[in-house]
Protein backbone atom coordinates (compact mmCIF):
# COMPACT_ATOMS: atom_id res chain seq x y z
CA UNK A 1 0.00 0.00 0.00
CA UNK A 2 1.40 3.41 -1.14
CA UNK A 3 1.56 6.61 1.52
CA UNK A 4 -1.22 7.89 -0.51
CA UNK A 5 -3.68 4.73 -0.32
CA UNK A 6 -2.29 4.66 3.53
CA UNK A 7 -3.37 8.17 4.25
CA UNK A 8 -7.04 7.94 2.15
CA UNK A 9 -7.71 5.01 4.55
CA UNK A 10 -6.98 6.96 7.18
CA UNK A 11 -9.15 9.85 6.32
CA UNK A 12 -11.83 7.34 5.12
CA UNK A 13 -11.81 6.13 9.03
CA UNK A 14 -11.24 9.24 10.51
CA UNK A 15 -14.49 10.85 8.78
CA UNK A 16 -16.33 7.42 9.88
CA UNK A 17 -15.41 8.44 13.01
CA UNK A 18 -16.36 12.26 12.70
CA UNK A 19 -19.77 11.44 11.67
CA UNK A 20 -20.35 8.82 14.62
CA UNK A 21 -19.25 11.70 17.14
CA UNK A 22 -21.46 14.34 15.67
CA UNK A 23 -24.36 12.14 15.42
CA UNK A 24 -23.87 10.80 19.26
CA UNK A 25 -23.64 15.06 19.98
CA UNK A 26 -26.97 15.26 18.29
CA UNK A 27 -28.66 13.14 19.86
CA UNK A 28 -27.60 14.06 23.59
CA UNK A 29 -28.31 17.55 22.50
CA UNK A 30 -31.93 16.66 21.43
CA UNK A 31 -32.73 14.16 24.07
CA UNK A 32 -31.86 17.04 26.88
CA UNK A 33 -34.19 17.83 29.21
CA UNK A 34 -36.05 21.50 29.85
CA UNK A 35 -38.39 22.16 32.19
CA UNK A 36 -41.81 24.06 31.28
CA UNK A 37 -41.93 27.24 33.41
CA UNK A 38 -45.85 27.22 33.64
CA UNK A 39 -46.42 23.10 33.68
CA UNK A 40 -43.54 22.33 35.78
CA UNK A 41 -42.76 19.35 33.67
CA UNK A 42 -39.54 17.79 31.62
CA UNK A 43 -39.43 17.16 28.07
CA UNK A 44 -37.00 16.59 25.61
CA UNK A 45 -35.52 19.21 23.68
CA UNK A 46 -36.43 17.41 20.40
CA UNK A 47 -40.14 16.99 21.28
CA UNK A 48 -40.71 21.21 22.08
CA UNK A 49 -42.15 23.98 19.20
CA UNK A 50 -39.36 26.84 18.27
CA UNK A 51 -40.77 29.73 17.22
CA UNK A 52 -38.52 31.76 15.33
CA UNK A 53 -39.20 34.98 15.32
CA UNK A 54 -38.38 37.75 12.29
CA UNK A 55 -38.38 41.57 12.38
CA UNK A 56 -39.28 43.60 9.65
CA UNK A 57 -36.06 46.23 8.83
CA UNK A 58 -37.63 49.14 6.80
CA UNK A 59 -36.29 50.49 3.49
CA UNK A 60 -33.48 53.26 4.11
CA UNK A 61 -30.87 55.45 1.86
CA UNK A 62 -31.38 54.11 -1.80
CA UNK A 63 -30.84 50.60 -1.80
CA UNK A 64 -30.81 48.88 2.21
CA UNK A 65 -33.21 47.56 4.11
CA UNK A 66 -36.52 46.59 3.51
CA UNK A 67 -36.32 42.79 4.01
CA UNK A 68 -36.97 40.58 7.10
CA UNK A 69 -34.42 38.69 9.47
CA UNK A 70 -34.45 36.61 11.87
CA UNK A 71 -34.15 37.29 16.10
CA UNK A 72 -31.50 35.66 17.90
CA UNK A 73 -32.24 32.73 19.81
CA UNK A 74 -33.23 34.06 23.51
CA UNK A 75 -35.29 36.63 21.82
CA UNK A 76 -37.94 33.62 20.31
CA UNK A 77 -40.39 31.49 21.96
CA UNK A 78 -40.84 27.77 23.19
CA UNK A 79 -43.99 25.87 23.32
CA UNK A 80 -44.46 23.18 25.55
CA UNK A 81 -45.57 19.73 24.17
CA UNK A 82 -47.40 18.49 27.47
CA UNK A 83 -49.26 22.46 27.64
CA UNK A 84 -49.40 24.01 24.69
CA UNK A 85 -47.92 27.10 26.36
CA UNK A 86 -45.91 29.82 24.68
CA UNK A 87 -42.65 31.12 26.36
CA UNK A 88 -40.56 33.80 25.50
CA UNK A 89 -37.01 32.50 25.93
CA UNK A 90 -35.41 35.41 27.59
CA UNK A 91 -37.33 34.95 30.68
CA UNK A 92 -37.27 31.05 30.87
CA UNK A 93 -35.22 30.28 34.27
CA UNK A 94 -33.08 28.29 31.59
CA UNK A 95 -32.72 30.74 29.14
CA UNK A 96 -28.78 30.07 29.21
CA UNK A 97 -29.05 26.30 28.49
CA UNK A 98 -31.30 26.77 25.91
CA UNK A 99 -29.34 29.37 24.08
CA UNK A 100 -26.01 26.78 24.47
CA UNK A 101 -28.19 24.11 22.98
CA UNK A 102 -29.29 26.05 20.15
CA UNK A 103 -26.51 27.92 19.68
CA UNK A 104 -23.22 26.59 20.90
CA UNK A 105 -23.34 23.22 18.19
CA UNK A 106 -24.08 23.42 14.09
CA UNK A 107 -27.42 21.76 13.71
CA UNK A 108 -30.30 23.44 12.32
CA UNK A 109 -33.34 24.03 14.38
CA UNK A 110 -35.48 22.39 12.25
CA UNK A 111 -32.93 19.25 13.03
CA UNK A 112 -33.28 20.07 16.94
CA UNK A 113 -37.18 20.71 17.72
CA UNK A 114 -40.33 18.68 16.72
CA UNK A 115 -41.39 21.88 14.45
CA UNK A 116 -40.27 25.41 13.61
CA UNK A 117 -42.72 28.27 13.13
CA UNK A 118 -41.37 30.97 11.41
CA UNK A 119 -43.36 34.08 13.09
CA UNK A 120 -43.27 37.53 11.17
CA UNK A 121 -43.75 40.76 13.50
CA UNK A 122 -44.04 44.49 12.83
Amino acid sequence: MTRIEKAKARMASLTKRFKLAQEQLRSAVRNSLILCPRCKKKSALWMWTFIQDMYYVSPYSCNEGDYWSAQETKCCHLMCPKCNMETYIYNHPHVEKIVELVDSHKFSKSVLFDAVVIRHNR
